[in-house]
């Protein structure tokens, strides 16, 4: 697997913006990408690319992996009430495990078109920065959770999923791995203290919403 050039990032934005006005839904991305923008494909997969499952399945914090202390996730504007309301939980209790990014991370996240690519096209982000919609984010203290990098189980089949721990985008059944690293933890804590809840704004400015505590 080799590393992301600078490249990368511009190819796949312009990639994302040639389809914002597709007609097609979301599901549809992979058949879209290829048929509209075959030639910047190419010349994506001449740079660099992912051959496929089969090498490590990156560290967990009980094999020796990272730990993180805070870890953020990108959502839109339908998703917020579940970060501000009280009693706020961290998923549904029982539910999913929870996709994070560590917050070192996330503060290299530039506008709504960046959260979407480097979450691994989050459906609530994607949309979001589709429909010209806020996007927005919470960065919450972890270092009290189990942490471990995403299985395929975990990812329950979805299509932009790369092994190893980091974010990547499938284009036309290839994937194009992301610099930011992923993680997840279990579904259902409650928020901690110190949760801030904010908008993402263009420049990457972390526009504060509010700091929840108990």
């Amino acid at each position: 697997m080799s590393a992301i050039k600078p490249i990368i990032r511009e190819v796949k934005q312009s990639v994302l913006k040639g389809f914002a006005h597709a007609k097609d839904k979301l599901h549809q991305l992979a058949d879209n990408m290829t048929k509209h923008v075959d030639d910047v494909a190419v010349r994506v997969r001449g740079q660099d690319k992912f051959d496929g499952p089969g090498g490590n399945g990156g560290g967990s914090s009980t094999s020796g992996g990272p730990h993180y202390t805070h870890g953020v996730r990108f959502f839109g504007q339908e998703q917020l009430t579940y970060y501000t309301r009280d009693n706020a939980t961290l998923g549904a209790p029982g539910g999913d495990p929870v996709f994070m990014m560590p917050a070192e991370d996330a503060v290299n996240v530039s506008d709504s078109l960046d959260a979407a690519i480097e979450s691994g096209m989050a459906p609530s982000v994607m949309n979001a920065w589709r429909n010209g919609e806020p996007v927005y984010g919470a960065m919450i203290p972890v270092d009290h959770l189990p942490q471990w990098a995403p299985t395929a189980q975990d990812a329950g089949g979805y299509e932009h999923y790369l092994p190893g721990g980091q974010t990547a985008v499938n284009i036309g059944g290839e994937h194009f791995q992301n610099p930011t690293r992923e993680f997840v933890v279990p579904s259902g804590s409650s928020l901690e203290t110190g949760t801030v809840v904010f908008e993402l704004k263009d420049g990457g400015v972390w526009d504060i919403v509010g700091v929840y505590g108990r």
